[in-house]
């Protein structure tokens, strides 16, 4: 669904991203692999290690993509300051 040009709002990017991740954590990891049972125990702590891994590597993300738009925009005040300064 990342390749899908959808036109969403941000929270229904969201939304569609944890039904990914849950639909392949639960096929794979649990009917396929067995790694937990589908009994509501298991199935609350996956969803909270699904949820808290995914929530955690978004703000990841986004500090990331703000320090390399800060850097990208430091480059081009500079590189702009270099060809009003000849």
């Amino acid at each position: 669904t990342d390749k899908l040009t959808l036109k969403t709002n941000f929270p229904t990017k969201i939304l569609v991203d944890l039904i990914d991740v849950f639909l392949v954590v639960l096929i794979m990891g649990g009917a396929l692999f067995k790694w937990f049972e589908f009994v509501l125990a298991d199935l609350a702590i996956v969803a909270g290690v699904i949820l808290a891994v995914y929530f955690v590597v978004f703000a990841i993300t986004i500090v990331r993509d703000r320090i390399d738009s800060d850097f990208i925009n430091k480059k081009i005040k500079e590189r702009n300051k270099n060809e009003n300064s000849h």
